[in-house]
C-alpha cells in the first residue's frame, strides 16, 4: 500500500494584522434603550433585580469581563436614554450558550420566566438597537 505525503507548505509570518497599527481586544455588546418618560426608577429597580444578578453570575463563571450602564438625556426624541454594556473576552464567549443558559436559569428559574420578564420590561422601555464592537488597542511603537 502506497502512501502519499502532502508537499510542505511555506508559512508566512507576515499578515495584515502584523502590519496594522493595533491589536484586537475584548468584544462589547452595547444595547441602546429608551426608557419611557417617568419610568427611570422602575427601570432601574428592574435591572437591579434581574440584569445585575445575571451579569454577576456570568462574570463569576468567566463568561463576561465586565458590565455597566450609562444614562443620559436623549439628543432627539428618537434617541436612547440608556446604554447597557457587556464586555466579553472575545467573540467565542458569545457562543457559550450552555454556560449562559445555566446562569439565566439560576437567576430567573427558567428561560420562560426570563422571557416573561422581558415582555413586562417592554412596558417601561424600548430596546432601539444593539451593536457588537471589538476593542482595538494601539501597538506600542
Amino acid at each position: 500500500m502506497a502512501t502519499a505525503t502532502a508537499p510542505a507548505r511555506a508559512t508566512q509570518t507576515s499578515s495584515l494584522d502584523d502590519e496594522g497599527p493595533w491589536t484586537t481586544g475584548s468584544v462589547s455588546s452595547v444595547e441602546f434603550i429608551r426608557v419611557k418618560s417617568g419610568r427611570d426608577l422602575e427601570y432601574g429597580r428592574s435591572l437591579a433585580k434581574t440584569w445585575k444578578k445575571a451579569m454577576d453570575e456570568h462574570k463569576k463563571n468567566g463568561q463576561i469581563l465586565s458590565y455597566k450602564i450609562l444614562a443620559g438625556p436623549p439628543s432627539t426624541r428618537d434617541d436612547f436614554t440608556h446604554l447597557l454594556m457587556i464586555e466579553f473576552p472575545n467573540y467565542a464567549a458569545l457562543d457559550q450558550r450552555d454556560r449562559a443558559d445555566a446562569g439565566i436559569k439560576k437567576v430567573f428559574g427558567s428561560l420562560e420566566e426570563m422571557e416573561e420578564m422581558l415582555r413586562k420590561r417592554e412596558e417601561i422601555r424600548e430596546a432601539i438597537g444593539m451593536k457588537l464592537l471589538r476593542e482595538m488597542r494601539f501597538k506600542e511603537v
